[in-house]
């Protein structure tokens, strides 16, 4: 297999082992380091009152993480991931792009039925053939009655004809129909 198509294949296969992860709610995130550690000294340093209130703000380290907007709440956030996975789908479905189709491909089996709807939907926006025996598999993957009637309806789609196989098969038609 061509290294153009392994590639993107393996990165999304680690990316997506990688994601459930990510957005666990106990999520451990790494220590801000405060004066102390910095320093090297193991007591607590003394304070100094501040002069000006917006100088009593907490100074936030260079090595700590940036707060998430919505650290709280794990469902706003795969929300947010969620939309903008389908958003990546539609781009890459109207994508010229061959390697597009491999990452469209490998969302036909995520859990998430809107992601693996709007993959569907991008294999279908794409047009190419190539993605038949990958919808294929997914089909026989699938327990939802309405998931598996989406991706045979893609499927049927897909095997129409072109207009341009249709012109040329309808001009093979017009000419007495010996192809000459």
């Amino acid at each position: 297999m061509r290294a153009r198509i392994v590639i993107p294949i393996v990165l999304v296969g680690v990316l997506a082992l990688l994601l459930p992860f990510l957005f666990q709610p106990g999520h451990a995130r790494p220590r801000a380091r405060n004066q102390s550690d910095v320093a090297g000294t193991a007591g607590p340093q003394p304070t100094q009152p501040a002069a000006h209130p917006a100088a009593a703000a907490p100074q936030i380290s260079q090595f700590a993480p940036a707060p998430a907007a919505n650290s709280a709440d794990p469902e706003s956030d795969y929300q947010n991931y969620e939309a903008s996975r389908i958003a990546d789908l539609e781009d890459l479905g109207s994508s010229d792009d061959p390697n597009a189709l491999a990452v469209i491909e490998s969302e036909f089996d995520n859990r998430d039925p809107r992601i693996q709807e709007a993959a569907v939907d991008a294999a279908i926006q794409f047009g190419s053939r190539d993605a038949i025996p990958a919808l294929q598999q997914a089909y026989w993957h699938l327990d939802d009655p309405a998931q598996k009637l989406k991706i045979q309806e893609a499927i049927h789609f897909l095997e129409l004809p072109t207009q341009s196989e249709a012109a040329h098969s309808a001009a093979g038609a017009g000419d007495g129909g010996d192809g000459s």
